[in-house]
């Protein structure tokens, strides 16, 4: 097993090797480094955030659902109830997207 992955990555690097333009300038360490760097905060982040932005989606189709529904029932609810159902839909909605903030991946 161990030769096989040996193999593979000199066959890698040989192809690598031989793409490489030997004529031309090597790229600046420092920009390399700094994109990799960049790269990184930007994976950090997106990863950071994507339980707000799925509990946000979720609310968000809550919200819409909760509003077709108020559209085509709302001659038939009596008002007191419908703002009773706007309110708890709304606020079911800020709460998905305060779980979202607590919710964590792993």
């Amino acid at each position: 097993m161990k030769r096989r992955q040996d193999l593979e990555l000199k066959t890698w690097m040989l192809e690598l090797a031989a793409d490489a333009d030997p004529g031309g300038p090597l790229p600046d360490p420092h920009l390399i480094w700094w994109k990799a760097q960049l790269r990184e905060r930007l994976a950090a982040g997106a990863k950071a955030t994507r339980p707000i932005r799925v509990m946000e989606a979720i609310a968000l189709g809550i919200g819409v659902a909760t509003a077709v529904l108020a559209a085509v029932y709302w001659p038939r609810i009596p008002i007191a109830h419908a703002v009773t159902l706007l309110v708890a839909a709304a606020g079911l909605g800020g709460a998905l997207i305060l779980l979202g903030g607590v919710w964590r991946e792993e």
